[in-house]
């Protein structure tokens, strides 16, 4: 029962982030202002409940200090605006070979920066990094096909199926020493 628990947590943290960015990459053509606004506030709403549910999902005392969460704020903006451009990108060399290529660059990129202003102890970090760099290429081969979509409907259930498939990932590399006593 922990797993399914800490998943739903994760997850719960993850879709805000992963839909905000479908949206934005999908509104980004036709409306730039709401594709920003709506990647702004996913994230914003995404590291809120990630700053309320994370302590939680450690057994060791960890405080999700707010300079934490503008740090990742300002990463996952970055990040995601980049990866709107790299998906829009219409080259032949940009394609799912790439896109492994760039999750493992992005789950590196990420667990570096995280890691200096990482609260706990710094060996969570190793596992926190293994975690995305299983999880990042997975997530980016899925956007490439999900922002394409003609349907939205459908973009939106495969975002959420997708964050879904990512967050247990996440867990089961992340956060073993929360479901297994």
């Amino acid at each position: 029962m922990k797993l399914f628990t800490v998943w739903f947590w994760e997850s719960l943290e993850n879709l805000p982030l992963l839909l905000g960015f479908v949206v934005a990459a999908r509104l980004w053509q036709e409306n730039l202002i709401a594709g920003i606004l709506a990647l702004f506030l996913s994230i914003g709403i995404g590291l809120l409940i990630a700053r309320v549910v994370e302590p939680k999902l450690h057994k060791t005392q960890h405080l999700v200090r707010w300079k934490s969460t503008l740090i990742n704020f300002v990463l996952f903006v970055g990040l995601a605006f980049l990866f709107i451009y790299y998906f829009r990108a219409d080259t032949r060399w940009i394609n799912w070979k790439t896109d492994i290529f760039a999750g493992l660059a992005a789950a590196i990129l990420l667990t570096f920066i995280q890691s200096t202003h990482w609260s706990g102890a710094k060996s969570r970090m190793l596992l926190h990094g293994a975690a995305m760099l299983v999880a990042f290429p997975v997530i980016m081969l899925g956007l490439r096909y999900i922002i394409r979509m003609e349907s939205w409907g459908l973009s939106v259930f495969l975002t959420f199926a997708l964050t879904l498939f990512a967050s247990l990932v996440i867990v089961l590399i992340d956060y073993r020493e929360m479901y297994k006593s």
